[in-house]
């Protein structure tokens, strides 16, 4: 029996709102239709509008994009010519002489002994640096250096190169130890 009342409930309830929908006359229902499709037109129009506005500038976007990579293009250019020309007029006499003025004497440096010797535009630098990324600074400034072909590295650090030492010595002393005692 409750279960009959409540669904009697539910039942009276969508005729209720069925006939409050057909309270409408045609004509009001047919206006109100209407009224929907025009607010959705306005809407589609509002979407495209937003839509072409962003497609110009997209467009604009692109447009300062391509003259951007062709500024870039052309700078890239422009410093392959200024290698090229530098290589053909790097001897090895030239490139001694900047990588020790130039690149060796960066404040970066202090603490190394560095060598430089250039055959043939290949550069090897040998001696000592304090740590590794002393090394690769050195590296890398010369092999950026134009007109160098190639960079042989051979710098040690200082602390491979003292431990070297201490081990040497060590030898040195057992050597003469056993002798003493032989």
């Amino acid at each position: 029996m409750r279960h009959f009342l409540s669904t009697t409930g539910v039942l009276f309830s969508v005729a209720l709102i069925g006939l409050a929908g057909c309270s409408q006359s045609p004509q009001e229902q047919y206006d109100a239709a209407v009224e929907s499709v025009n607010e959705a037109q306005s809407a589609i129009k509002d979407a495209q509008k937003k839509v072409d506005k962003t497609d110009e500038k997209i467009a604009e976007a692109r447009k300062d994009h391509q003259k951007a990579q062709q500024a870039l293009n052309d700078k890239q250019d422009t410093l392959r010519e200024a290698r090229t020309k530098a290589q053909k007029q790097a001897s090895d006499e030239i490139l001694f002489r900047v990588l020790q003025r130039d690149v060796l004497t960066k404040d970066a440096f202090e603490k190394s002994a560095i060598s430089v010797s250039v055959d043939q535009r290949v550069v090897t630098l040998s001696g000592s640096v304090p740590d590794a990324d002393t090394r690769d600074e050195a590296v890398k400034l010369v092999r950026n250096q134009p007109g160098v072909a190639n960079v042989r590295d051979q710098l040690e650090l200082e602390n491979d190169q003292q431990t070297a030492q201490k081990n040497s010595q060590k030898n040195n002393n057992n050597t003469s130890d056993k002798q003493n005692n032989g």
